[in-house]
């Protein structure tokens, strides 16, 4: 439960960027080529798609969620418009 809880907030954070994250919150910082998000982002979907809802301690759903699908379209679409960002000439991206 606590590894779902640390992924979870690693991925709010990731898409709650500020120029000034504190040091240890890496994913708070914006996105740019060397930060970890992307990384973090492909990881991240291939977790999601893992999620198993239980009822009665046994698996209650066989397909994805609408949240989980949901999670998985925004972290397409923010890597979408960061692709678009940098044949821009941005930096980074504050998500």
């Amino acid at each position: 439960m606590a590894v779902f809880v640390e992924d979870v907030d690693k991925l709010s954070d990731s898409f709650n960027s500020v120029k000034c994250a504190a040091p240890a919150k890496t994913l708070c910082s914006p996105l740019s080529v060397t930060s970890p998000h992307i990384g973090h982002w492909t990881k991240a979907s291939m977790g999601i798609k893992s999620w198993i809802y239980l009822k009665d301690s046994k698996a209650a759903l066989t397909k994805l969620t609408p949240s989980q699908n949901g999670r998985i379209t925004d972290i397409g679409a923010v890597q979408n418009v960061w692709r678009r960002l940098k044949s821009a000439s941005f930096d980074y991206f504050e998500t």
